[in-house]
């Protein structure tokens, strides 16, 4: 699993009894990414409505509550959300004022093993997981499952994996935009034969 980003991987197993992240969000809120973004001389800031700009600090995260703030934490330069991207030349390159070392483009890369009760990866981006924990996405795909199963309001019931996958993605969505999420709401399902098996008995 590589990741650069705030998008996220989630995998479900033995049939959505557990649940594991397979990546780190890179946010700037994080201790590991704040450390570096300031060792290599960049800025972390909340801006709150009245346009005021308000260094980051996690020592003074109650005392914020004090100011009407307007989005999410932010990375000087280049004034983005998140710690590491892909492109995004304002922060990166030195004549547009961007420092190459503050947002980079490394990726994390981690390995695991897909075991026989492993039963799918969700992969989405930050408008999901803002408004969704790695949990609800999950049991959105099961529920999905169980409805084409068992709720008599849904017709020519699905019988085939591809369609079964799309109908979960479909319940991830329409979740995360019925609490408001205000960012890309993009969402990938790679499924396994255990989800085929717990789903359909064959």
């Amino acid at each position: 699993m590589a990741n650069v980003g705030d998008s996220r991987a989630v995998l479900s197993s033995e049939e959505g009894k557990k649940t594991y992240p397979l990546s780190l969000d890179h946010k700037p809120g994080e201790d590991s990414e704040t450390k570096r973004i300031r060792d290599a001389g960049g800025e972390i800031y909340y801006r709150t409505a009245t346009n005021q700009i308000i260094t980051y600090d996690k020592e003074k995260l109650d005392k914020y509550q004090q100011y009407n703030l307007a989005g999410p934490l932010r990375v000087l330069p280049g004034r983005l959300s998140v710690a590491r991207t892909f492109g995004d030349p304002e922060a990166k390159i030195l004549a547009l004022k961007g420092n190459p070392n503050v947002v980079i483009h490394n990726p994390e890369i981690k390995s695991f093993q897909i075991k026989k009760e492993h039963d799918f990866i969700v992969l989405g981006c930050d408008g999901i997981f803002d408004k969704m924990s790695n949990t609800d996405c999950t049991m959105c795909i099961w529920k999905a499952a169980y409805d084409n199963k068992h709720h008599p309001s849904i017709r020519g019931k699905v019988q085939d994996v591809h369609k079964m996958c799309g109908m979960g993605v479909e319940y991830i969505l329409k979740n995360s935009l019925l609490r408001k999420s205000l960012d890309n709401v993009t969402v990938v399902l790679i499924a396994f034969s255990n989800f085929k098996h717990s789903v359909f008995g064959h």
